[in-house]
């Protein structure tokens, strides 16, 4: 699946990203929850050192075509 293929299904989709295990997951990789990451991260029972990993992996995920989305 390419990136931007990943990044139109979490942005033009009508579901809660938040709501779902993966769909948070796979939001949290692509654009990152910004001021919510706690909030999720509480929701979905994620704790400290894979919010860490979604973070590193966001950043990584970002650096795939220079944007900088973190």
């Amino acid at each position: 699946m390419s990136a931007e293929l990943m990044r139109n299904r979490c942005a033009f989709t009508s579901r809660d990203m938040a709501e779902d295990w993966g769909d948070a997951f796979t939001y949290a990789i692509v654009f990152g929850w910004d001021d919510a990451w706690n909030e999720v991260a509480n929701q979905q029972g994620w704790d400290k050192s894979l919010v860490k990993f979604l973070r590193d992996a966001h950043r990584r995920f970002a650096d795939l075509d220079g944007e900088a989305r973190a």
